[in-house]
């Protein structure tokens, strides 16, 4: 395999403070109010990692999602900062791992009404256990316990 084809199952920067890894994002700190959220090729299915990525995986969802944030700019705010997250890097040898599948982001950012919808029973950090505001009624359980 060259290296344009290998697979990053996890991403291991040398710039950058890692704050967390998810079941396909690893999360780094950039400073005091950004954050570096890198695509790894991992997969995951019902909250389990595979074992084995999928080479490219990352770039093509970092694509995805960036021509989405791109399409929707208009009409509803991002945490994008539209900043290269090669240069945020002190480490030469992190640019290859960042390319076509990072971007800096605002740290901190949330929906304006102050919400945070999750799927029931999911709490992620504590505070974020109350009902979306527009929860319907008939379907709370989409929204969070009531």
């Amino acid at each position: 395999m060259t290296a344009a084809t290998e697979a990053l199952f996890e991403s291991n920067l040398h710039s950058l403070e890692l704050l967390a890894r998810g079941k396909v994002r690893d999360i780094y700190r950039v400073d005091a109010k950004r954050l570096l959220i890198l695509a790894t090729d991992r997969i995951s299915a019902f909250d389990v990692v595979l074992p084995d990525p999928i080479p490219g995986k990352g770039a093509v969802l970092t694509a995805i999602s960036n021509f989405w944030f791109a399409k929707l700019a208009g009409v509803l705010p991002n945490h994008l900062t539209g900043v290269d997250p090669a240069s945020v890097l002190a480490d030469p040898r992190d640019h290859a791992a960042v390319k076509d599948r990072a971007v800096v982001v605002h740290d901190g950012v949330i929906a304006h009404d102050g919400s945070v919808p999750r799927p029931a029973g999911h709490h992620a950090h504590p505070g974020h256990d109350h009902v979306h505001p527009h929860a319907p009624d008939d379907k709370p359980g989409l929204w969070g316990n009531r």
